[in-house]
């Protein structure tokens, strides 16, 4: 029973995440829009087709990112230092982590990899509004990989201490 309460709670949590991230998106490109066109006196939109997918998949980024900090914030029990590496991956600091992992791999394997493209992070940062269907689908992928990984370990993490 208690597993059932603490997968509930999680799942609540998911649906506040989602509701807050789209309205924040939503409200973000509004206020942009107004400000260009009374800043610039113009506002040009372009192909609206592209605009949505981009949208859509950065919608998609920014909820794994936020589920991603959810997490931590339940396997951390102290909110000084979840809300800390929560701002500190809001910063893009964590290329610095994936630039040192990746010179290790070259030391250690003679192998070039690109960590920063597989990350949720990387993909919010280098996803291009004009990019092609396939960096779309691959930014998509690693947006619902992060987000059901991190999902079943905030669920998991909370069955584990309602066994305590």
């Amino acid at each position: 029973m208690t597993y059932l309460i603490s997968v509930f709670f999680v799942y609540t949590k998911l649906e506040t995440v989602s509701i807050y991230t789209v309205l924040t998106f939503v409200i973000a490109l509004l206020v942009q829009a107004v400000s260009n066109q009374i800043f610039f006196g113009y506002l040009e939109i372009g192909p609206v087709s592209e605009l949505s997918a981009y949208v859509a998949v950065q919608i998609l980024l920014h909820y794994a990112l936020a589920l991603i900090v959810m997490a931590i914030a339940i396997m951390i029990s102290n909110n000084l230092i979840s809300m800390t590496l929560a701002i500190l991956m809001c910063m893009n600091m964590t290329m610095l982590l994936y630039a040192m992992i990746e010179k290790g791999i070259h030391s250690l394997f003679d192998k070039n990899v690109d960590l920063v493209t597989h990350t949720v992070t990387g993909s919010i940062s280098f996803l291009q509004a004009h990019g092609s269907s396939d960096a779309l689908f691959k930014a998509s992928l690693v947006a619902v990989i992060y987000g059901v990984v991190f999902t079943t370990v905030s669920a998991l993490v909370f069955q584990r201490r309602d066994i305590r």
